[in-house]
């Protein structure tokens, strides 16, 4: 609050309602540290951090389950303090998930991704 500012307009956008039939926002999931992680498989592995990650298989998608958009998969390890991302994630009958492109943030740190 202090770096955006207290008098500052703020719209958060948490996914309350729906448009087009979808659920709006983007939705995360909060897991356990000892969630074990699962194998992903990357459309653009060049560009994103090798997994696994811990992915639960009911983990909510961006635009639902039937999306047709950007089907982004947010995942919070509190105890960890590391989100998961992935872009373009679609679950697999035997647990794992394919995906565009996955990241691994860890919130502690203020770094910059890598170039590229």
């Amino acid at each position: 609050m202090e770096a955006i500012g207290e008098d500052d307009p703020l719209h958060p956008d948490f996914g309350a309602a729906f448009y087009e039939g979808g659920p709006i926002g983007i939705p995360f999931v909060a897991v356990a540290a000892g969630t074990p992680p699962v194998a992903v498989s990357f459309g653009y592995a060049d560009e994103s951090d090798p997994g696994p990650y811990p992915i639960p298989p009911d983990a909510p998608i961006e635009g639902g389950p039937d999306a047709e958009g950007d089907r982004h998969v947010l995942v919070v390890d509190a105890e960890t303090c590391t989100l998961y991302e992935l872009f373009d994630a679609h679950p697999r009958p035997d647990g794992s998930w394919t995906a565009g492109s996955g990241a691994v943030f860890d919130l502690r740190a203020n770094a910059l991704r890598p170039a590229g």
